[in-house]
């Protein structure tokens, strides 16, 4: 079989979140990691495509599916499928995988960092609303909203946000066989379609899902008609949202409803709804 994992929309701590009557989906580091790593542990997967149509998000989550394809890489192929986007984040865990396919047109790359806050103190003087903040630590309170920055800690934010990107940098760098200067040269937060990306060497190849997929059946050595598995599941409708059990629902051991299969579950949707 092989084994495809969905990151689609932001990316988020923890688990995923799918609210489908407002078409919301954001893919959660701790959900997206234990999908690769139940595929990597399944013995009957022998290959697992990565499909990528995410414009980024939590640097923490990027990080923890970035060390889960990496340890799926040493037992089998893992190739990177980009959709629609490919950027910040959506690229970041693209680089850990084996080959990158993209189509012409992904928006790929934008490989950097930014970070910063809101800061509504103005507003909350100006409508009369008073702020006393009890914290303890030099910079304990630095995150708040009701104050900006001071001069010590935009230089502290600064330290960081470069630590972050020459990090972004060497992950990009490892995965694509390329020198850190190289990656850097065409970083900085900068997009490129994948056509142009494939000609920087940030794509291995131009070609759909369904390429991507013919590349993994043929680095795993398997038939062109081996079954496709897609984890995680995710709610479809409102009703498999109301009825789904968790954070772990979207496991069809978990959840007894996603075991009926789709076309039981839409008999019984429109039971339901009669």
């Amino acid at each position: 079989r092989i084994g495809v994992v969905v990151v689609d929309g932001d990316m988020v701590d923890g688990d995923n979140v799918d609210i489908p009557f407002v078409d919301i989906h954001l893919s959660g580091g701790k959900t997206v990691s234990k999908a690769i790593q139940g595929f990597m542990e399944d013995p009957t997967v022998h290959a697992i495509v990565v499909r990528i149509d995410s414009p980024g998000g939590s640097a923490m989550a990027a990080d923890q599916i970035w060390r889960a394809i990496r340890r799926a890489r040493k037992y089998k192929p893992v190739i990177a499928s980009l959709g629609a986007v490919a950027a910040s984040g959506g690229y970041y865990v693209a680089s850990a995988t084996d080959e990158i396919w993209a189509d012409p047109s992904t928006v790929t790359g934008s490989i950097g960092v930014f970070y910063g806050k809101v800061d509504v103190a103005a507003l909350a003087e100006r409508v009369g609303i008073g702020i006393e903040a009890l914290s303890r630590g030099k910079h304990a309170n630095m995150e708040s909203m009701w104050r900006p920055f001071t001069d010590e800690e935009r230089a502290v934010l600064t330290q960081k946000v470069e630590s972050w990107y020459g990090m972004f940098l060497r992950r990009v760098a490892e995965g694509r066989n390329m020198s850190v200067s190289r990656v850097d040269a065409v970083a900085r937060g900068r997009i490129w379609s994948g056509d142009a990306a494939s000609r920087l060497g940030l794509v291995d190849r131009l070609g759909s899902f369904a390429s991507a997929l013919a590349r993994a059946r043929e680095l795993a050595h398997l038939d062109s008609n081996a079954e496709v598995v897609i984890r995680p599941e995710r709610p479809q409708t409102l009703l498999d949202y109301v009825l789904s059990t968790g954070p772990d629902a979207s496991s069809s051991q978990q959840n007894p409803w996603l075991r009926l299969g789709p076309d039981l579950r839409s008999v019984v949707g429109y039971v339901l709804s009669l």
